[in-house]
């Protein structure tokens, strides 16, 4: 639904630009009948989904001005939405999912989206998605350094890989994490 969205965003900005030189009035009037048409919570529940996708492998392919562009209308769609706290509430789960698995074509895609979402509403509206991206950060910088230990990461043969996160700024499931029995002669 939501590249449909944006294309009829795109064709309403042409027909603005085109027909009434962006008049003000009607670019307004545009703004409020996207905002009156999203209005049911749904929508920021599919906006988040819609990013997750394309984050996972919607942007595949596609140039750095590509992405931009399809951010900026992204955002748009954000800002006509009413219930921006659900779309925040799935969008950190669904980052929180990808950066913990793995699955982003590009970190800086992901920085990129912060910032238009911190530009759009503010650090503290975007503060758990903030977090994650500096743990990430963090966890990039120690796990190399662990990796030119002299073990090289694989004490005694074994490789051995971890995440550090902060507590209560991802959403994990706790089915998905992995359950570690140490052996009693090691206690």
């Amino acid at each position: 639904r939501f590249p449909a969205l944006i294309n009829l965003n795109k064709e309403m900005d042409k027909l603005i630009h085109d027909c009434f030189e962006d008049n003000e009035i009607f670019a307004i009037t545009k703004y409020k009948s996207f905002s009156s048409f999203m209005i049911k919570e749904h929508y920021a529940i599919q906006l988040s989904n819609y990013i997750d996708f394309c984050m996972k492998i919607g942007f595949k392919g596609k140039t750095s001005e590509e992405i931009n562009d399809s951010l900026n209308e992204i955002i748009y769609l954000y800002k006509c939405l009413t219930n921006k706290i659900q779309f925040q509430i799935q969008a950190d789960k669904k980052m929180s999912n990808r950066l913990l698995n793995n699955r982003t074509i590009s970190i800086n895609n992901e920085k990129k989206f912060i910032t238009k979402l911190i530009q759009e509403s503010g650090p503290n509206n975007i503060n758990k998605m903030t977090k994650m991206m500096e743990d990430f950060d963090f966890n990039k910088k120690i796990l190399e350094e662990y990796k030119s230990s002299p073990s090289k990461g694989m004490p005694n043969g074994i490789k051995f890989n971890f995440q550090v996160i902060s507590y209560n700024n991802w959403e994990i499931n706790k089915k998905n994490l992995d359950k570690i029995e140490i052996p009693r002669f090691l206690m």
